[in-house]
């Protein structure tokens, strides 16, 4: 592909993802994409063949920022029925996976470490829904236009994080090193809530916290 070629697909891409953001999915059109680019909607076909195309090539270069280089040939095709879902589901199941909260750890024993081991699994959180934040909020947004979705995010993977983390914080609580106050359950969302602003929603709020990434991630 031409470095000219490569440069004008990577404009699409972004012009997508905005778009794609501030409307979702089933609100933004390929006439929209045309109109931000600046060029006709047919143009817009030679780099990919429809808005699931499009959408997919927008995940996953969201996901790999290096994923271009692997494109050979263009138009970027439709992706085959449930590719994508199967994408965003091996996406979130990584983000999410946290040794520390794995479903067969025992909560107690020698490696224990109270605010530190905390801290560790906050720290792990947080620095996956930061590198990830584009992808994650591209499927959040998109959530309602798409049932399947919905279904993955709200009915298996947000709850299946949410009671691994009630689970170590009751655990820990037992053990008492960690003093937890009122219900593990709302202290977990709370700490979830917290992670998800920082790290994620910062990055498209149009008045974000005045500090440096660093200094946020530790006040977290």
């Amino acid at each position: 592909m031409r470095d000219s070629t490569r440069d004008r697909l990577l404009e699409t891409i972004e012009a997508a993802t905005r778009l794609f953001l501030a409307a979702g999915y089933r609100r933004t059109t390929m006439a929209h994409v045309a109109e931000a680019l600046l060029v006709s909607e047919p143009a817009v076909y030679r780099y990919v063949e429809s808005k699931e195309a499009l959408f997919a090539l927008v995940l996953r270069q969201a996901v790999e920022p290096a994923y271009l280089e692997s494109v050979r040939s263009l138009p970027y095709p439709t992706p085959v029925p449930e590719e994508t879902l199967r994408f965003i589901r091996e996406m979130l199941e990584a983000e999410t996976r946290i040794a520390a909260l794995a479903p067969e750890r025992n909560p107690a024993g020698d490696d224990a470490r109270g605010l530190a081991e905390l801290e560790e699994i906050i720290g792990a959180l947080y620095d996956r829904a930061d590198r990830f934040h584009l992808a994650l909020k591209l499927v959040e947004r998109s959530v309602m236009d798409w049932p399947e979705l919905a279904a993955l995010w709200f009915g298996e993977i947000r709850p299946r994080l949410l009671s691994q983390l009630t689970r170590y914080l009751s655990g820990r609580h037992e053990e008492g090193l960690l003093r937890v106050s009122g219900h593990p359950s709302i202290s977990a969302r709370l700490i979830l809530e917290v992670v998800a602003y920082f790290a994620m929603h910062r990055h498209t709020d149009p008045r974000p916290p005045d500090a440096s990434p660093e200094t946020l991630r530790a006040v977290v």
